[in-house]
Order: C-alpha cells, then sequence, then structure tokens
C-alpha cells in the first residue's frame, strides 16, 4: 500500500532525473554545434572544446567559438588556436581571421600591451587584430602613438615583428573613416615615411575583404587602383587579384589576364605575386597544385605567381615548405632563379 501510494512521488522523481539528464546531453550537443548558445557560453567558463572536435567544426562555428573564447580568455585563447591548427610546428589550415579575433581579445584584456602576448604565427594576424581594435576605439589620434608603441615593443634593429603591429593599424583606420580609402591612405602619411608601406598594406587588405568586389567594375578591371597615386599602387596591387578571384571564383587564365592588362609593370608583377599567395593559400602549399594553377598564367606572369608562391610558402611554413620553395625555384628559367633569393623574411600581409 505504501509503494502503490508513493509510485506517483517516485515517477515524478524518476522524471526529473531523466529531463536533467536529457537537458545535460542537450546542452553539450548545443556547445558543440551551435557556438554562441547560453550552453555554449558556459562551456567556455567550464572548459575548451577538444581540439579534435573543434577541428570538426564548420569554419564559420570555429569563428564563432574562438570569438567567444577571446572574450573569455584570450592568452589560452592563442594557444588553443595554435594546437589546433598547428602541426609539427607547420599549419595546416589558414587561420588568419581567426588570428585578429584573439588580437581583438587581447585589446580588451590588456590594452595595446596585448601585443607583447601575440607572435608572427598565422601571418600576424594576432597583432592586426590589436591595433585594429584600438584604431576602431580611439581613433586617428592615437596614429603615432601606435607607430611609436610598435616600435618600441619590437625594435626594427631586433625584430621585425613591428611591421605586422603597424600592418593592424591600417584596418582600424580604414573601419574608422567608414572605409573611404584616399582618407585612410592619408592618415597612415601622419606616420614615418619608413613605416607607411606597412600601414597603406592593412589598408587595402582590409578594403578587399569588405569592399572591393561589390565596387569592381570588369570593364574596367583597374580603375580603383591606377586612379590613385603611384606610390600606393603595389600595396593596392597585392590584393587585386584577391578582388579578381572574388569576381571570377578560381579562373586562373582569367584573373591572369586581368593581372596582364594593368597599366604599369608595378600593378602588373605585383597582382601576378599576389596570385601566386592565394593560389598558395588556398592549396596549403601544396607543390603539385601550386605549379599546375601557375602554370596556367601565360607568359612572364607565371614565373611573377611562382616567385609570390615562394614567398607564401616560406612565410606561412606549410608543410615541407623547404622543399617546395626549392622546387618552385627550380622550375623557373634560369635567368629567373636568382629572384628566389630575393624573399621578404616577414610581410605584413
Amino acid at each position: 500500500m505504501k509503494l502503490e501510494a508513493n509510485l506517483p512521488k517516485i515517477l515524478l522523481i524518476g522524471l526529473l532525473l531523466a529531463a536533467a539528464v536529457a537537458v545535460f546531453h542537450y546542452r553539450s550537443y548545443l556547445a558543440k554545434i551551435h557556438p554562441g548558445t547560453i550552453a555554449q557560453e558556459q562551456a567556455i567558463m567550464d572548459k575548451f572544446l577538444p581540439v579534435q572536435d573543434f577541428r570538426k567544426l564548420s569554419y564559420q562555428q570555429q569563428l564563432d567559438l574562438i570569438k567567444s573564447y577571446s572574450q573569455s580568455d584570450p592568452g589560452k585563447s592563442w594557444s588553443y588556436l595554435k594546437s589546433a591548427f598547428l602541426v609539427n610546428g607547420q599549419q595546416v589550415v589558414n587561420a588568419h581571421q581567426f588570428a585578429h579575433l584573439v588580437g581583438n581579445g587581447m585589446f580588451a584584456k590588456y590594452g595595446l600591451e596585448g601585443i607583447t602576448k601575440c607572435d608572427e604565427t598565422f601571418a600576424f594576424g594576432c597583432f592586426h587584430g590589436v591595433t585594429q581594435q584600438l584604431l576602431e576605439q580611439k581613433g586617428v589620434s592615437v596614429i603615432k602613438e601606435i607607430q611609436d608603441r610598435c616600435l618600441k615593443i619590437f625594435p626594427p634593429d631586433k625584430t621585425q615583428k613591428y611591421t605586422g603591429c603597424i600592418h593592424g593599424m591600417g584596418h582600424g583606420i580604414l573601419t574608422w573613416e567608414r572605409f573611404q580609402v584616399p582618407i585612410a591612405l592619408a592618415d597612415c602619411g601622419e606616420l614615418i615615411a619608413a613605416y607607411q608601406n606597412y600601414c597603406f598594406d592593412g589598408v587595402f587588405m582590409e578594403h578587399a575583404s569588405d569592399l572591393a568586389v561589390n565596387e569592381f567594375d570588369p570593364n574596367h578591371p583597374w580603375q580603383f587602383c591606377s586612379q590613385l597615386d603611384a606610390q600606393y599602387h603595389y600595396n593596392c596591387a597585392r590584393y587585386q587579384s584577391q578582388v579578381f578571384l572574388m569576381a571570377f571564383g578560381s579562373n586562373i587564365p582569367k584573373i591572369g589576364a586581368n593581372c596582364a592588362a594593368g597599366p604599369d609593370e608595378t600593378l602588373r608583377s605585383t597582382c601576378f605575386e599576389s596570385l601566386g599567395f592565394y593560389i598558395t593559400q588556398s592549396n596549403m602549399g601544396a607543390l603539385s597544385q601550386v605549379l599546375k594553377e601557375c602554370d596556367q598564367i601565360k607568359g612572364a606572369g607565371s614565373y611573377h605567381c611562382k616567385i609570390g608562391a615562394i614567398r607564401e610558402v616560406t612565410f606561412q611554413s606549410y608543410p615541407d615548405w623547404q622543399q617546395t620553395s626549392k622546387a618552385l625555384c627550380l622550375s623557373l628559367p634560369e635567368n629567373w632563379q636568382s629572384k628566389c633569393a630575393n624573399n621578404e623574411p616577414m610581410r605584413p600581409m
């Protein structure tokens, strides 16, 4: 009789326990597939998702997760990101944008000093995120302050890391100036002349990422760069191939033809070299694919493409980059092979 009398209570307790277990598993499931949910926010406070599970997520899910992690613990997020995308010291995924988010978190927690907790991994993306955030918050009044701090933290006579520090400033300046490129470039002109180039580069990189494809006119493919003063042509052309890629997809011959239409040699050769950067990035430095795609370009453009590829595979330290860079160099005509040695040790792209 007592068992029968207490049966409703026992059933209720059982249902509550089952519901609690179900909620726990559901929250765990949400934490894995829906970054940004309440469940995920709680997971951030408890622990980071195991790296092997993180790698299985979609790009957008990974991006959202790194953003949340970086807001909570940017230092741990930086180590986590490198453990996810560096294998035996070699990059296995292009994680530059993820690194930007970590840099944003570093600034939020430490201010400009957060840049000392970054390193050059993932093409200086963490550096970029720190200085970009400062510019977006305080505006162009701190341009010289950032320059001086970058040079103090990273003395040019000891390291070239200052290039990434100043490059990030260009990203933030363009955002502050509401994506008005000429005004942003003029702001970069307040820097010491020797360092302006890195700021220009950040401006054009940010522009190519957000606006350039919407402004692109296929009937006048070089209109944006050619209307600017010649001092900006090199940096502009470094990202024009990215605009072509967004406009024409993976049609390498068509992109090569547009690079060849550049109105001066700086625009043409730089466009081909930067195309080599993107081909290398999209193929994670795979030699056979890089050779195949660069060889789809006619004439000297293919040689410039391979020179760009050599610089990129070295800069990003892709798997077997030493052998890949050597093989790419040997694929060039003999009179071009001397250019292989002129690789930039670090480039602010």
